[in-house]
Order: C-alpha cells, then structure tokens, then sequence
C-alpha cells in the first residue's frame, strides 16, 4: 500500500480515535497505539489529528475577535491554562513556544484529542465541517511527506534557488545580476542604494511589500547567525520580535516602533532567510502582508521564487552581491 493510500486509511483510524474519545472520554489503548504517535516519516492517524487541530485552531482565530481567546480557560480538561497558552502558541509557529513545549513534554496524544474535541465542541461544528478539516489535514501530511522526500533526493520544488539549479531559458526572470525575481505583471521593482550601490531591490504589490537582498556567506555566518543579530538589533529598538515558523521555514515576526505625523505606531514586519550554496537571500515582509493575522502568501511566493548568484560583481562595501539597475527581462 502506497503512502497516499495509507494515508486515506489513517484519516478514517484518526477520525474514528477521536469519535471514541468523544464517547470515552479518554484515547483506548489499542488507539494509542493505532495512532503512532511521534512517526513523521509516513502519514498516521496522530499526525492527521494534530494538523486538524492546527487547521481548527487557526480557522477559530480567523473568525474570532482579536482579543477573544482560542480555547477559553477551563474548557479543555486535565491541561491548566498556562500550557494550555503555551500548547497554541506552539502550534500557531512560536518557536520559544515549540522548545518549552517539548521541554515540558506538554504534547501527547491525549492532549491533542482533548483540544481537538473542545475546538469542534465550541464551534458546534457538524460531522461535514470535521471531515473538512480531516480531509485537508490529511492532504496537508501527504505534500509535507513528499516535499520531504523530493528534498531528500536533492529534487525540491521549492527555493530560493541558486543559480546553478536553475534553467534560466524555461523561466522570466526579471535580471537584476545578482538576483533573478519572476517576472511579476503588477508589481513594481523598487530599487534601495547604499554607497552608490544597489544592494537591495523591494517588490511591491497592492498594500504588500518584501524586501530582497543577498549576502555572500563564510562558514560562520548563516541564516540561524543572521537571525540571531536581527533579533537583537530589534530589540535594542523597543520592538517585540519572536522567532516563528511560517511558510518560509523560520522567520521572525517583529512589531517596530514607529513615527507618522507625530503619531506614535507600531509596524509589523516579518524577516525570511534562506541558506544556499555561499550566500544567504533575506526577505523583509511589510504591509499589509506581515499583519499578525494575514495569511496571505504572494510575498512568501516570491522569495521562494527567487534566484540568487552570488558570483555576480562584488560589493566594494561588505558582504552584500551588488544588483544591476535597471533590470533586464
């Protein structure tokens, strides 16, 4: 039986764990281990379960007031309020969160159901909206899985890319030398200079914008080291800034003290890296896009569909790889 077809068999096995808790009130033992929890390397019924309770937390989110809690306080039995908190910020991305989590060993099978059974339960949803969710939560698993193995082969679909990797002739690329950004109808390129260099180019779409740019990189310096003095750098401002796991791998999520008009604001930004083969490309999300609750994924699109070339002409002032202005298509 292929992957896909297991994974069809584990969505019934997980719906049907959760029916029985339902009806129990705890996970039966030949449940526990039906489940398989803690295996990631094919699609089981806990994993579906989990990303279900991920798709549900996050469809509450979207249509709840900002100041409403996810799960209330005291609805979910056996889990006090603090991990409680601390079980949905790990779930929703924070990455201090997922550690102090998995410290504490808060996640098991048991837990997951009680949450996943409260969330239906709060939002009375019917046995059509749950097999919705079942269903992309399945799905979900099933393209996480092969993405996995695709990248484990070295054939992943996904980027930034070096240029090297790719087939320029097959692709539009807007040229800007040391990076290639997919021809993009109504975005516009913006240029940013520094020491009569361009050093970074920012795409903006409707009330989106991300910032690109490209650094060489040494055997010390990476996306983890970068993120590392961009999450100090932001704090030494005043902002609030977190790591976070997003679409892109891990990013950070950072709200920025501000001034318009004399008015104090805070500006939501989110920060992507990516290592490639001597070189880093970061990302800076803002706009309307980098919103706490946005989901919109067009600027993550763009830094995957990036193409960074690092042997491109050497910045005089550090490690950055200089940009061609104007861009060639």
């Amino acid at each position: 039986m292929s992957k896909r077809d297991g994974g069809t068999a584990a969505r019934r096995d997980a719906m049907r764990i959760v029916s029985q808790f339902e009806r129990d009130g705890f996970v039966a033992v030949e449940n526990v281990q039906r489940a398989e929890f803690g295996v990631w390397d094919r699609v089981t019924p806990s994993w579906i379960i989990l990303t279900a309770l991920q798709i549900a937390l996050r469809l509450r989110g979207d249509n709840s007031d900002a100041s409403t809690e996810l799960i209330p306080a005291g609805s979910v039995s056996k889990i006090s309020p603090e991990n409680l908190e601390r079980i949905i910020d790990a779930l929703r991305g924070d990455v201090a969160e997922v550690e102090e989590v998995v410290r504490r060993d808060l996640i098991s099978l048991d837990s997951v159901v009680r949450m996943l059974v409260a969330v239906t339960n709060l939002d009375a949803m019917s046995d059509e909206e749950i097999g919705f969710i079942f269903r992309h939560a399945e799905k979900f698993c099933q393209e996480a899985l092969e993405l996995q193995e695709r990248s484990s082969v070295g054939d992943a679909v996904g980027g930034p890319r070096d240029i090297d990797e790719v087939n320029l002739s097959a692709e539009y690329f807007s040229d800007l030398g040391g990076l290639r950004i997919r021809v993009l109808p109504e975005a516009e390129l913006q240029p940013m200079r520094a020491d009569g260099e361009i050093v970074a180019v920012t795409v903006v779409q409707a009330g989106t914008a991300i910032q690109l740019q490209a650094f060489r990189t040494s055997d010390e310096s990476s996306w983890a080291s970068i993120r590392g003095q961009m999450l100090s750098r932001l704090h030494a401002l005043g902002a609030t800034a977190q790591e976070w796991v997003g679409l892109a791998g891990i990013e950070i999520r950072a709200a920025v003290p501000g001034d318009i008009g004399g008015r104090s604001i805070l500006q939501s930004i989110r920060v992507l890296g990516f290592d490639g083969p001597g070189w880093v490309l970061r990302g800076i999300i803002s706009g309307t896009g980098a919103a706490e609750e946005s989901d919109d994924e067009w600027a993550y699109e763009v830094f995957a569909g990036t193409v960074v070339d690092h042997t491109f002409r050497p910045s005089a002032g550090g490690s950055s790889i200089v940009l061609r202005w104007p861009p060639s298509v």
